[in-house]
């Protein structure tokens, strides 16, 4: 029978046994420690991925060095839990919570491979972060977050390697890249083109490449190894662009746009050289160690960069099909042969005789055109005839003059032809004079060169006298184009002849 409870004392509640330990609210539960074990591999991780993963431009999402921020966290949280004190657990539980909401949303349209190892990091994590995980939550969530941290490791050896064998997957899944339907690669701007190696290359979406470099026309990558290649198309209308000071400022722009740079070769393309350099180059950019290989064309009014880069340690791997590439670049057909400008006549000038008087003189090629007669008398009526190449911006022309009654002294003649060009260029150096071997009595060969209306022009000039006539020859171009044009000019001027009959010796 049960004894009735004296009147006015209060029940009293049932004391625990004395052995039976309290639970500590401030103890960190095993999920939880080994949670924090597995946040500060996490974090070992992150830093690794900051430091060694090259930054993918169009996969989207963080750049490695964002990550710097969320591996310290780690580190914290992960210390904390794994002595056994909870107090930052509820801080883990709301990280895990919004690393599965708000990162998840961020890759899943640009990166998604991203996308699924941060579900799984946060559900792992979470599995053993909340409450007090028993056995099966402590598996599951150990084995789902140890999978995560090993797949992504190995991804993170294989790009440290230079491998990034999922690149493309992500790039493609993204719209970042396209596939390129043939082996060879058209411009948009004009009609060059180049060949591919393999199909392992694809093209950037043209917005992107735009977006990183407006002068971009094409841009080419294979992910797999962070391997680039961009076309620029440049355009001087009006104008003739010289090859070697077009190389020399594409270089020097690449110079600045690094922190460290070196001229590892430069070269003239083989079987190309009036066309074409190439230069290869090492350089930091971006705190990025690159390698690049500069492919420079120039032909008329128009210049071409293909700039081939890829990050150093896996340069030489790719070294081989940049080379390829940028040696099967063709410039456009109307860049290689350009319309015959309206002032010259269209057919080539082959053998031309004077007009005041009959010499002779031979074009060095068939890219040379003679100016259209009403043109040359418009511009300077001493001149008998001018043959020009349009491309090149060359031009050869003769004065022919008239004294009669005298004799020209060939010294003399000579002497006052250079007092008339000091009067339109104070800078005229005569850098050789000497007889021309088909008539060395009669005859001076002069390399010249001068500064006319502010342009600095170089010469081979030529002085002949016949009894009471004198004759000019000027050769010349731009300073910039005479190196390229250096022989042909000289051909020119060195082919005039005289007639048989004026000179009697």
């Amino acid at each position: 029978m049960t004894q009735p409870v004296p009147a006015g004392e209060p029940f009293s509640p049932v004391a625990p046994p004395a052995n039976t330990p309290r639970p500590d609210r401030n103890k960190a539960t095993l999920g939880q420690r080994i949670a924090g074990a597995l946040l500060i591999l996490n974090a070992v991780f992150l830093l690794a991925q900051a430091t060694l993963t090259p930054f993918l431009p169009d996969a989207g999402g963080p750049r490695p060095g964002m990550f710097l921020g969320s591996a310290l966290l780690d580190i914290a949280i992960g210390i904390t839990l794994l002595v056994g004190n909870r107090k930052l657990a509820t801080l883990a539980i709301i990280r895990a919570a919004l690393g599965l909401v708000v990162f998840t949303a961020l890759y899943v349209m640009t990166d998604p491979l991203a996308a699924v190892f941060q579900v799984a990091a946060s559900t792992g994590m979470l599995l053993l972060l909340i409450g007090d995980a028993k056995k099966a939550r402590l598996l599951v969530g150990s084995i789902v977050f140890g999978l995560y941290l090993a797949v992504a490791s190995a991804s993170l050896l294989l790009v440290t390697a230079g491998k990034l064998p999922l690149a493309a997957l992500v790039l493609k899944a993204t719209g970042a890249i396209e596939p390129i339907p043939s082996k060879t690669v058209t411009g948009h701007a004009v009609r060059y083109s180049l060949k591919l190696p393999d199909d392992r290359w694809f093209v950037r979406k043209d917005s992107l490449a735009k977006k990183d470099n407006p002068l971009a026309d094409r841009w080419l990558i294979r992910p797999d190894i962070d391997a680039h290649i961009l076309v620029i198309a440049e355009h001087v209308p009006g104008a003739v662009v010289p090859l070697d000071p077009y190389t020399d400022e594409v270089l020097n722009n690449a110079k600045k746009a690094s922190t460290k740079f070196s001229l590892k070769h430069r070269a003239a393309i083989e079987g190309r050289a009036e066309q074409a350099r190439v230069a290869r180059v090492t350089a930091t950019v971006d705190k990025l160690d690159l390698e690049y290989m500069f492919g420079v064309y120039a032909a008329y009014d128009r210049g071409f960069q293909v700039v081939a880069f890829a990050p150093a340690k896996s340069f030489d791997k790719i070294a081989g099909d940049f080379e390829k590439m940028i040696t099967s670049f063709e410039l456009p057909p109307e860049v290689i042969d350009p319309p015959v400008p309206a002032e010259v006549e269209p057919a080539p000038v082959g053998h031309l005789i004077g007009v005041s008087f009959p010499y002779t003189l031979e074009a060095p090629s068939d890219r040379w055109h003679l100016r259209k007669a009403d043109v040359v008398r418009k511009e300077n009526p001493l001149i008998d005839r001018w043959m020009v190449r349009h491309e090149k911006d060359a031009h050869v022309f003769v004065v022919a003059e008239h004294a009669p009654g005298s004799v020209l002294p060939i010294e003399a003649y000579t002497d006052a032809v250079l007092q008339n060009l000091r009067e339109r260029s104070s800078d005229l150096k005569v850098i050789s004079r000497e007889p021309m071997a088909w008539d060395p009595q009669h005859t001076r060969l002069m390399r010249l060169s001068s500064t006319i209306d502010g342009k600095a022009i170089e010469y081979w000039f030529a002085a002949i006298v016949a009894q009471d006539r004198g004759f000019q020859v000027a050769g010349f171009t731009a300073a910039t184009l005479f190196p390229g044009m250096d022989k042909e000019i000289r051909q020119a001027v060195e082919s005039f002849r005289l007639p048989p009959s004026p000179r009697k010796k």
